[in-house]
């Protein structure tokens, strides 16, 4: 054999497998250069990140309230603010739940959440509620388990008002959103420990 073809072969080999290398570095440049289009993301409060569950075309809240005339008045006179009252009734016998209502307003408590409730179950869960709602628990000390409890509760008494499965399950993505704000992490209670957001007055008087 020619050595020449040899020595033709191998150059050629080299000049491929050069190329290729050359070609990969291009497309693989190209990809990490490309600017990558991303769907602007609204942070303006009123923004919806989780639309309200709905019953056909009506939306929960709606829907509750048709379903019991009687207590047509929205608000925490109507039937949303039976529901919060149960719902704390069922919650505060949870003795682990009832600890986090030592010291509480109720009557202003309910009547906040009976709002923030209506909201949810009609316009969604939105920016501003999720960031509200940060700011209102943080230093709490709420566990995973508590907070699942209390969710419990308030499906047992949407159940228990005959609100279908299927929108108690729509109502998932909110509570899972709500759940990271809300669910303190395990520097938390290290930070602030649960007695000590009674305030001196309340400590003072539980320990006399």
């Amino acid at each position: 054999m020619n050595p020449w073809y040899l020595v033709a072969g191998v150059l050629f080999v080299a000049w491929m497998g050069g190329m290729g290398y050359y070609l990969w570095r291009t497309d693989r440049h190209a990809e990490q250069a490309a600017p990558v289009e991303r769907e602007p993301v609204d942070l303006s409060p009123g923004y919806v990140l989780h639309p309200a569950p709905r019953i056909g075309e009506v939306t929960l809240r709606d829907w509750l309230i048709h379903r019991h005339p009687r207590e047509h008045r929205e608000g925490q006179h109507g039937i949303w603010g039976e529901v919060v009252a149960e719902f704390y009734t069922a919650a505060a016998a949870d003795p682990e739940i009832a600890t986090y209502f030592k010291h509480t307003d109720m009557p202003r408590l309910q009547a906040h959440f009976c709002s923030a409730l209506c909201i949810l179950t009609h316009t969604g869960l939105t920016v501003g509620a999720r960031d509200a709602m940060r700011t209102k628990h943080a230093g709490l000390g709420i566990t995973g388990p508590v907070y699942e409890r209390t969710i419990l509760a308030l499906a047992g008494v949407l159940t228990s008002k005959g609100v279908p499965e299927t929108a108690i399950n729509d109502l998932l993505p909110a509570v899972e959103e709500l759940r990271v704000v809300i669910v303190a992490g395990p520097w938390d209670a290290l930070v602030r420990p649960r007695d000590e957001l009674a305030g001196p007055r309340h400590r003072r008087r539980s320990a006399s």
